[in-house]
């Protein structure tokens, strides 16, 4: 979609295209094109048009191709969650101005394909200007009394910005995976979900990517291919990641985050995490007077960098589970196996690692409420994480 500075009539509005307008007018411009359609319908030039909305989402980003990389991607959120999308853009090192622009997403449906369910899409750009600006725009068209979902994506917090923006949201959304080793994004995240905030609760897309890990690991303690007692006896874990050689001296944030889980749930305290002379690193735990290790290194694979790729438990009777990413008949499973004395077991869970970012916030939007196993995690990755860097 290609900005006007043109007046535009509700039908090109209806049908996607982007509409600049003054930022302090952008509400009566809507008001003036939903007027429109409305005699559009009643006069029978326009298909039944039914304005659509269950929540606000605001998605922030300082991407050179924002406007168009971010705007497809609501655009697909829309045609499954009806919401208000804003397109919030921040570049405070470009020349000075402020500008705005709206449309709307629209989909035919009935039986006749002959009533268009609309959302309304508004993009504003902050170029050279100070923190105040974006959200001072933004915040006035929420609309009240709908749940508000701020979407950062972006690869630092610019916090003052964030803060203004945290004062109007139900849920803050970040990606730690946009930048797979930057694990100082994972502390600042960590650090905004320590915040004490009664209405503000945070996740992030990278922890979603994981859920299947996570639920395939805790399957494979049910019985089959090994007994829940089995949990409990521990003592190493070794976390390979997709990555090269050049990638050896990094940690990613997806291993650092399963390995977090996998601690915080079976109580494990962190000693100590440390960066090894190989370019790997340790991290150690003590669990009933035992010390638990959980080892992080590079694989070479074919999944997106950063990405977990296998994770081996070492148990104290030596036996060894191992659960991992394979790819069986063009169908992606995470795999779970181990030796037994009737042979190798295995247990497949179907998967789907490769999530696109759409359905993967079309899967946030649906959850409200707090994720504290989420937020357990977070507390352990920031105990980590404080752990390296006091190592260093």
């Amino acid at each position: 979609m290609t900005p006007s500075a043109q007046k535009t009539d509700s039908k090109s509005f209806l049908s996607g295209r982007l509409t600049q307008v003054d930022p302090d007018g952008i509400e009566r411009e809507l008001r003036r094109l939903w007027a429109q359609a409305a005699d559009g319908v009643a006069a029978g030039t326009h298909p039944d048009v039914v304005r659509a909305c269950s929540f606000n989402l605001v998605l922030f980003s300082g991407d050179e191709d924002a406007e168009s990389k971010c705007g497809e991607i609501l655009s697909e959120i829309v045609s499954h969650h009806p919401c208000r999308s804003i397109l919030a853009i921040y570049r405070p090192e470009k020349p000075s101005h402020l500008e705005a622009w709206v449309s709307a997403a629209c989909h035919l449906t009935g039986a006749a394909l002959m009533k268009q369910i609309c959302c309304e899409q508004i993009t504003v750009v902050s170029e050279g200007q100070g923190s105040s600006a974006l959200p001072s725009v933004v915040a006035p068209l929420l609309i009240r009394d709908l749940p508000v979902f701020l979407w950062w994506r972006a690869n630092q917090s610019h916090f003052q910005i964030m803060e203004k923006l945290l004062c109007c949201c139900r849920r803050l959304i970040i990606d730690s995976g946009r930048e797979p080793f930057n694990l100082p994004f994972l502390m600042q995240a960590a650090e905004l979900t320590a915040l004490p905030r009664k209405d503000v609760f945070a996740s992030d897309l990278n922890w979603r990517r994981l859920l299947s890990w996570c639920q395939s690991l805790g399957n494979a303690f049910d019985g089959f291919p090994l007994s829940l007692d089995y949990l409990f006896t521990v003592r190493q874990v070794k976390i390979l990641h997709s990555g090269q050689v050049a990638d050896r001296q990094e940690i990613s944030c997806q291993s650092l985050l399963l390995a977090s889980w996998m601690a915080a749930r079976l109580g494990w305290q962190p000693t100590s995490f440390l960066r090894n002379p190989d370019g790997t690193a340790t991290a150690a735990f003590s669990y009933q007077g035992s010390t638990v290790q959980i080892h992080f290194a590079p694989k070479a694979d074919s999944l997106p960098a950063g990405s977990v790729v296998s994770l081996t438990c070492t148990f104290l009777d030596e036996r060894h589970l191992e659960v991992s990413y394979q790819l069986r008949q063009g169908s992606e499973y995470i795999v779970a196996a181990t030796d037994s004395p009737d042979g190798r077991a295995e247990e497949l869970e179907p998967t789907a690692l490769t999530v696109s970012e759409s359905d993967l916030i079309g899967q946030e939007v649906e959850v409200i409420c707090r994720d504290a196993v989420y937020e357990a995690t977070m507390n352990m990755v920031y105990r980590l994480i404080d752990m390296l860097s006091m190592e260093k």
